[in-house]
């Protein structure tokens, strides 16, 4: 029985050295991930400005928008009228159903 308890004395310590590791792993971890996350607003910052300084027209003066003016005959933005009109299929022969 002492030999039993010795074998378990010693899984037991093993496992907990395993443990003990995979612990601080995952600390390691979190902390990597926090140190990234404290960087995130200034690099995202960055990359917004960056972009704005290649797409002058995303920047816009203080109280104008960045949306393209809306057409007053239409109703609608430049963006959003579409350019070619819509065709639809004209079927060659009328007895043939619609193709859905």
């Amino acid at each position: 029985t002492q030999s039993t308890m010795y074998d378990l004395v010693t899984e037991l310590h093993s496992n907990n050295q395993s443990v003990e590791e995979r612990v601080e792993r995952i600390e390691k971890r979190l902390d990597d991930l926090q140190a990234v996350m404290m960087q995130l607003p200034d690099q995202l910052a960055r990359m917004i400005a960056a972009s704005q300084a290649h797409s002058p027209h995303l920047r816009s003066p203080l109280g104008a928008t960045s949306e393209p003016p809306i057409d007053e005959h239409i109703g609608q933005r430049g963006d959003e009228r579409q350019s070619s009109p819509v065709r639809r299929r004209v079927s060659s022969s009328p007895e043939s159903p619609p193709p859905f």
